[in-house]
C-alpha cells in the first residue's frame, strides 16, 4: 500500500511519549523495515523541524532531521506550482488550510491510496482516503 505520511506523524513519533507517539514510532519502524512505502511533502520538514525545535531545542530537531532524512522507503516529494495548482483547488473544494492542502495535494498527485494523519481535517478530502494512526496500524496488522 502507497501511503502518505502526514508531518504529524513524524512530529508524534519524536515529541510525544503518550501512546500516539508509540504508534507513529511503529509506523516509522515499519517504513523502515520495508513494510509500507511512503511520500510526503518538503513541506514535511519545515513542520516537523519547526515543531521539534520549539519543544526539545535546535539539535533535537537537526538530528531528527537527520534520521527523517535518511528513512528508506519515504519519498520526499518537491513542491511545485502543479502541485500548488492542486493545493488550491483542494482548498475551494474542501475548505482546507494551505498547509494541509499542499499535503493532501502532495497524496494525490504521488498515487497514494491513504493520507495517514491524527488531522481529522483530512477527512474532508476523499481521494485520497484519510485513515487516523489508530486505523492505519489495523489495517497494516489485519493485512498481514
Amino acid at each position: 500500500m502507497r501511503v502518505y505520511l502526514d508531518s504529524n506523524v513524524f512530529v508524534f513519533a519524536s515529541t510525544s511519549e503518550a501512546a500516539i507517539g508509540e504508534k507513529c514510532a511503529k509506523i516509522l519502524d515499519w517504513l523502515a523495515k520495508g513494510r509500507i512505502k511512503a511520500v510526503t511533502s518538503s513541506l514535511t520538514f519545515d513542520e516537523l523541524f519547526f515543531k521539534i525545535k520549539k519543544l526539545k531545542g535546535a539539535a533535537a530537531a537537526i538530528l531528527f532531521s537527520e534520521n527523517f532524512l535518511a528513512l528508506p522507503h519515504l519519498a520526499l516529494a518537491n513542491v511545485d506550482s502543479a502541485l500548488i495548482g492542486e493545493a488550491l483547488n483542494i482548498i475551494k473544494r474542501h475548505k482546507l488550510a494551505p498547509r494541509d492542502a499542499i499535503h493532501a495535494a502532495t497524496a494525490r498527485l504521488h498515487n497514494s491510496e491513504v493520507i495517514v494523519s491524527d488531522d481529522k481535517d483530512f477527512a474532508k478530502v476523499k481521494i485520497p482516503k484519510w485513515l487516523s494512526v489508530d486505523e492505519f496500524i489495523k489495517t497494516v496488522a489485519e493485512n498481514r
